[in-house]
C-alpha cells in the first residue's frame, strides 16, 4: 500500500475528517517512524 492509498482508506472511512487534515496526519506518524528507525529504534505496528 502506498501513503496516497494509506491517506485514500482513512478519508473514506469518513469520520468528517478533512482529507488535508487526514494527509497531515499520515505524513506526522510516517515521519515519527522513520525518525525513530534512523536513530536505530524498534518500532511496531499492529
Amino acid at each position: 500500500m502506498t501513503k496516497s492509498e494509506l491517506i485514500n482508506r482513512l478519508y473514506l472511512k469518513g469520520n468528517n475528517l478533512l482529507l488535508e487534515d487526514v494527509a497531515a496526519t499520515v505524513h506526522v506518524v510516517l515521519e515519527s517512524m522513520q525518525d525513530a528507525l534512523g536513530r536505530g529504534e524498534r518500532i511496531e505496528i499492529r
